[in-house]
């Protein structure tokens, strides 16, 4: 049987009663699966300050964890005393009631005996009050199928546990988190978060794993890579889309902006060089179609450009107040000093005619390769039209989400909510670019090689906004307007069709070609339905291909990995593992993974402690440099710091010999942060 190559999407109907003639057809179609997986959102939007869409994972074996997505290194999760430390009396846990509190004493997980404590939150740009995290790690299932069908987990996923951490707001109050936060990746070449046990040496490290570079090294998707639109719980609501290893190009409008990732791997940021208004279709409910120059109104000390940090953990747009308050003079909103957010007049004839306008809120970003260009993303003020819920006010608001007093500037979900994100974590490289609006087409998912790039549809912003807003007189059936979703002084393309075209940068960036898969679909029913007729069962499978109304999504139909209680040296046979892969060329490393359970560690993942010494290891340090740490004993403690954590991140690649089966070397990868004594975390 020959298959056409590309992206399956697999749904069962019954997740957790197989047939077991169905492995024969699962290990046919899984030939023609290559290179991206789903990610799971959940059915639920989140508050009190949205609606914002969110993701769903399952911890340990079947518990489900309502989370946001998006950082670096640890994932966040809210602990299971979470509720009981930030709450009172008959006070509700909004956490609880989301299913975003992660019961860690289940007995799936454990702390693997690490002493050296995460950091205290995911962001410098909120303050927040509380007695830190602890380390732990767990296995993590993308989304709700844990059956041998599924993916399989990620075993012992890097966490720091959230206590009883609350966000700080100008007011001097204290209101608790709402769901935690899920870490994508960190830096190139990083498939663990390795710990040392004695300090300058890996012999007795313990691993907790990273979740795509886990994927990544598992030959589970194409690359340590993700592409994601946020999209909104707001109205008109637009579903979230996730891949792991490649992205949906329908999600990916006009210019795709490139921006390296800064060498300590910590976070995203990006040069914003203005803020405008404009109106993109029909009638200005404003006095002028265009007003420029918001981002350095009033304020002197910003130059031609301000860095802002990108983070989808974060809700609001933290920017400086002149430039908050120089936005907010153009609208009916008032100013709320103790939340620092603005809240609509909703009793203004203004109010209702900007939220139900083709209005925008467009922000413009110097492009790293080419400081003459700037590439602007636009986000609809149909979709800055928040609410605000108990606990931070009494009574359900309406608020414009610019929030002009934190500690830090960034761009949180209100902004991705309209902006495609994604990171090759390999290159080190981040993307942006306009995302559609709530006409959103059927998924066309591009798998994500290493080194090649990001490419746009030539789907149009407007048409994805048709019937969405009040054009006051205009029918978008004769519309024709500029778009200022893409290049400045640039008209946006009205082609809709799936016809992509490339966008060039300097840069490293990613690419891929999905192909068809309909003969393969076809094939696959009438197996489907054959096996279950021998069977005489009457429960109904879905089988179809990237499908954006699925809503378990795609999961490659695999064993799950091993247990980390059983010794895995040896790589999965192709006939267990579901699929065939490709030999690669002499010489060429593979990554190795060693397992083994000490009881006082419960399912620890760790590094054996008579691995050998690396011949080499390569240091990325804090300031840039980069240097060879030989040798690998007591002696090579970190020789550059970071003065402001007085941290020294260092890099650790080292390749030895290793039995592979019949040939290969094995491949090691230890990332870590390191105190002035040695010790990493």
């Amino acid at each position: 049987m020959i298959m056409a190559m590309g992206l399956i999407s697999i749904t069962m109907g019954t997740q957790r009663q197989g047939i077991p003639g169905l492995l024969c057809l699962y290990a046919a179609l899984i030939t023609a699966v290559q290179g991206a997986v789903k990610g799971q959102w959940s059915n639920r939007t989140l508050g009190p300050d949205g609606p914002w869409n969110a993701l769903e994972v399952t911890m340990g074996y079947d518990q489900p964890v309502t989370i946001y997505g998006g950082k670096f290194w640890e994932s966040f999760l809210l602990g299971s005393s979470y509720c009981t430390a930030t709450t009172t009396g008959n006070d509700r846990c909004y956490a609880a009631e989301k299913g975003a509190i992660y019961y860690e004493q289940r007995g799936t997980g454990s702390n693997m005996g690490i002493s050296f404590a995460p950091p205290d939150f995911w962001s410098d740009n909120v303050q927040v009050k509380g007695g830190g995290t602890s380390r732990w790690a767990d296995d993590l299932y993308i989304g709700a199928d844990t059956s041998l069908w599924g993916l399989g987990p990620i075993p012992n996923i890097s966490i720091a546990l959230i206590n009883d951490e609350q966000l700080v707001y100008p007011n001097g109050n204290s209101y608790p988190l709402f769901a935690g936060c899920l870490a994508f990746g960190s830096a190139p070449n990083a498939v663990n978060q390795t710990f040392q046990v004695r300090a300058g040496t890996l012999a007795g490290a313990k691993n907790s794993s990273l979740l795509s570079g886990y994927l990544s090294s598992h030959g589970k998707i194409e690359s340590n890579s993700f592409g994601m639109h946020i999209g909104t719980g707001a109205s008109p609501s637009v579903s979230g889309s996730l891949w792991f290893g490649g992205y949906d190009q329908n999600r990916v409008l006009n210019d795709v902006l490139a921006v390296p990732i800064e060498p300590e791997y910590m976070s995203y940021s990006i040069e914003l060089s203005d803020i405008s208004i404009a109106t993109l279709a029909g009638d200005s409910p404003f006095s002028f179609t265009s007003k420029s120059g918001l981002l350095a109104s009033g304020n002197t000390t910003i130059g031609s450009s301000l860095k802002m940090g990108v983070e989808p953990c974060n809700p609001y747009l933290n920017l400086p107040k002149s430039s908050c308050d120089a936005i907010a003079a153009n609208l009916p909103v008032t100013y709320n000093t103790g939340l620092g957010l603005y809240f609509w007049n909703t009793d203004s004839v203004d109010y209702k005619r900007i939220v139900s306008s083709a209005a925008a809120l467009t922000l413009s970003f110097r492009d790293p390769d080419n400081n003459a260009r700037n590439v602007n993303i636009s986000v609809p003020f149909r979709h800055l039209n928040l609410t605000l819920e108990e606990p931070l006010v009494d009574t359900p608001t309406p608020y414009f989400p610019c929030n002009g007093a934190s500690p830090g500037y960034s761009l949180g979900r209100a902004f991705l909510q309209d902006a495609f994100f994604g990171t090759n974590f390999e290159d080190a490289v981040m993307f942006l670019a306009q995302a559609p609006g709530p006409n959103v087409k059927a998924e066309n998912v591009v798998t994500i090689d290493g080194n090649g790039t990001v490419t746009a549809s030539h789907n149009d912003l407007i048409k994805s906004w048709e019937g969405f807003w009040s054009l006051t007189g205009e029918t978008t059936a004769n519309l024709t307007t500029t778009s200022t979703g893409g290049t400045t002084n640039e008209t946006s393309s009205s082609d809709t069709s799936d016809t992509s075209t490339t966008t060039t940068s300097k840069t490293p960036l990613m690419a891929g070609v999905v192909g068809g898969v309909g003969g393969a679909i076809v094939l696959a029913a009438v197996a489907l339905v054959f096996f279950w007729r021998r069977k005489k069962r009457s429960q109904a499978t879905e089988l179809s291909a990237q499908n954006d109304q699925t809503p378990a999504g795609y999961y490659e139909p695999k064993y799950p990995e091993p247990s980390p209680s059983e010794l895995t040296g040896q790589p999965t046979p192709p006939e267990l593992g579901g699929y065939s892969r490709a030999e690669l060329p002499a010489g060429t490393p593979q990554y190795e993974h060693q397992y083994s359970m000490p009881s006082q560690f419960g399912s620890s993942h760790e590094m054996p402690a008579d691995n050998p010494a690396p011949e080499r290891a390569q240091g990325y340090y804090s300031d840039g440099s980069h240097g060879d740490l030989q040798g690998m004993d007591s002696s090579i403690g970190p020789t550059h710091y970071n003065t402001n954590t007085n941290t020294t991140y260092v890099s650790m690649v080292a390749t030895h010999d290793a039995d592979l089966g019949a040939h290969g070397h094995g491949h090691g990868h230890a990332y870590g942060y390191y105190d002035g004594n040695g010790h990493g975390y």
